[in-house]
């Protein structure tokens, strides 16, 4: 059968999302085609050791039920793996009753809906704003129970990023209820108090603007991996 590529496994907290500051063990398989200048994990693109699906599955599954019993899937972009070993992969952790929380691009939604069924938690993380829009979409017509297993973060960098997360939310039509998540890119000066004023301030110009929720970078707060 043919590997995934492996470029770390580690025990951390989850930094972003609804379960930020819960401990997890990480799997970051390698490659992504986007190579995003921000990124924090450039060495993901290409480093990596090859791991059989069945085995890394096994291994990973029993030490994530003796650690809180979650395995955060993250890259690079994890998607980007070969389907037959991904989808084994997932199949048997989730087999092993661990929870899987995946966190990918938005570029390969195909993908990602045929591995719902086997994920706990998915954070869709579009790095374009016509990803974006495709994300929103997509998650509309996939309807509030999928929505409600999945949540869309964004990098921001300045007040004008937030601003254009939520024109781009009310162009498509996101429900008002709805929040998307939005974190600080490395290297940026925006904090969660300044994307709170600019999301009022875009309430007062917009009544359809959709909650904000602002993230910290926790793990560069709390110097973890």
């Amino acid at each position: 059968m043919p590997k995934l590529r492996v470029n770390d496994i580690f025990f951390s907290l989850q930094g972003e999302g609804p379960l930020i500051g819960v401990p997890m063990l990480f799997v970051r398989f390698t490659g992504c085609g986007l190579r995003c200048e921000w990124c924090d994990t450039k060495d993901a693109w290409t480093q990596g050791e090859w791991c059989d699906p069945t085995e890394l599955a096994e291994d990973l599954a029993a030490t994530a039920r003796n650690r809180g019993g979650y395995l955060c899937v993250t890259g690079g972009e994890p998607l980007e793996q070969s389907w037959t070993p991904l989808r084994t992969f997932f199949r048997e952790v989730h087999r092993r009753k661990v929870k899987i929380c995946l966190e990918t691009n938005g570029e390969h939604l195909q993908t990602w809906k045929a591995l719902r069924p086997f994920t706990f938690l998915s954070t869709i993380s579009p790095k374009s704003k016509s990803t974006l829009r495709k994300v929103l979409r997509y998650l509309i017509k996939q309807g509030k129970l999928v929505r409600n297993q999945t949540c869309v973060k964004v990098v921001v960098g300045s007040s004008a990023d937030v601003q254009s997360v939520c024109y781009n939310a009310i162009e498509v039509g996101w429900p008002k209820r709805e929040a998307i998540y939005v974190q600080q890119k490395d290297g940026m000066s925006i904090d969660p108090a300044e994307v709170l004023h600019t999301w009022k301030e875009m309430t007062l110009i917009e009544p359809k603007t959709p909650p904000i929720a602002a993230l910290p970078r926790l793990h560069r707060e709390a110097r973890l991996k």
